[in-house]
This record gives structure tokens, sequence and C-alpha cells, in this order.
């Protein structure tokens, strides 16, 4: 798992999920990130997790939706429908085992499936910036 940003959580309890999580994963936190790399981190990964408490338009969302690539995002962004569109979820922060279960399904996901969720993530963005839907 790369994980990137800014450690907006307490610290400590930041590192003790991480140390949780590298029981079972192996686990890259990469910080923060200049924005001239973000297309290439995001090309570079298969799904953008971006569970905040706080949003507005999206532009991180947008961006992944442009490379092609599926998000997991909070329902607090004005892209809820994502999920109708198969190019992404958008959950309630407290449903933390559905957004555990949404990750093992990627994690599990064939090529196949997975190419077309790459697919349906740029139709969505296209269809959202034509209908002015958000």
């Amino acid at each position: 798992l790369n994980i990137y940003g800014s450690i907006y959580e307490n610290n400590n309890k930041f590192q003790r999920m991480l140390k949780v999580l590298s029981n079972y994963h192996k686990i890259n936190y990469l910080g923060e990130y200049k924005h001239s790399n973000l297309n290439k981190i995001i090309k570079i990964n298969h799904l953008m997790i971006l569970p905040t408490f706080d949003e507005n338009f999206g532009h991180t969302i947008v961006e992944c939706l442009l490379s092609y690539r599926p998000c997991l995002i909070s329902n607090n962004t004005p892209w809820n429908d994502i999920n109708f569109y198969n190019a992404g979820y958008s959950l309630p922060l407290e449903a933390i085992y559905t957004h555990v279960n949404v990750i093992r399904d990627f994690y599990l996901m064939d090529d196949k499936e997975y190419q077309k969720r790459c697919i349906n993530s740029k139709k969505y963005l296209t269809y959202k910036l034509k209908s002015r839907d958000f």
C-alpha cells in the first residue's frame, strides 16, 4: 500500500495504524508530494482512497478520474453517484467494514474488470463535467 499526504491525525496514532497494517501488508508511507508528480503517482497506483472529513469540489478526485483511475471517497463530496457508474465508491466515513470490503474487492479484482472500472472512471468524469451535475 502506498500512502501519500500529510498526517492530520495524531502522529503517534498514525504510526500505530501503520504498524498494524504492516503486519498484513507491505506499507510505503511516502509523505507529501510535489503536485507536478501527481499524474505519475496516480498512474502507478490502482485506486485512490480519499476518506476525508471535509471536501469541496474535489480537484484531486477529478485528476484521478481524468487519469482513468477509480476512487474510494467519502460521501462528503458532490461525487456521491460514482457508485452507480462503476467508477469507484462514495461511502460514509463510519462504514469502516464497507471500506475494507471495497479495498479487498479491488485487491482481488481480475485485470479485465479493473480495466472496465478505469474506463468507467473517465466516462463518469466526462458525464459529470458535461452535465454540470456537481
